[in-house]
């Protein structure tokens, strides 16, 4: 026997396409041999919703609920940054750092700013961070030229 939802979305199908219900036996007796779409195996009714399909049904995807970006569930406290202020900052963190973990960046915060964690960054300090976080790209990108060297070309 077919899944529910299998089930359902034949049925949807039957409705959409407008079939009788003696047109819809008729193409499971020809198909399958069956009068009732219980009597369907699983395949068997992916491969009658593929047949529905050809007939001109078009099933409907299921909508999925967009995932909430990082640090959005904090949303807007006043006096604190914003979530993507927040993404930003971890962003360039993973950029810029040697090692990428928020508990380093959380090191780094409280080090420079005096700030126990990302989440608890006042609005006002977000510019000096990222200004920081700047120079740290900048020294980098410094470390990277310096250490290629260039290989002589042949003409």
């Amino acid at each position: 026997m077919p899944s529910r939802k299998a089930l359902a979305k034949i049925h949807i199908a039957k409705k959409e396409l407008n079939l009788s219900d003696e047109e819809y036996r008729q193409i499971l007796y020809d198909c399958f041999g069956v009068d009732s779409s219980k009597y369907l195996t699983e395949e068997q009714a992916n491969m009658l919703i593929a047949v529905f399909v050809d007939m001109g049904f078009k099933p409907k995807k299921k909508e999925q609920k967009p995932q909430p970006k990082k640090y959005d569930q904090l949303g807007d406290r006043k006096g604190f940054a914003t979530p993507a202020q927040l993404r930003k900052i971890e962003a360039m963190w993973k950029l810029v750092s040697k090692e990428k973990t928020k508990e380093s960046l959380d090191k780094f915060l409280f080090r420079r700013f005096k700030i126990m964690k990302l989440e608890n960054l006042p609005f006002d300090k977000v510019p000096a961070v990222l200004k920081a976080l700047e120079e740290m790209k900048k020294q980098c990108l410094k470390k990277q030229n310096t250490n290629q060297i260039d290989e002589p070309v042949d003409f």
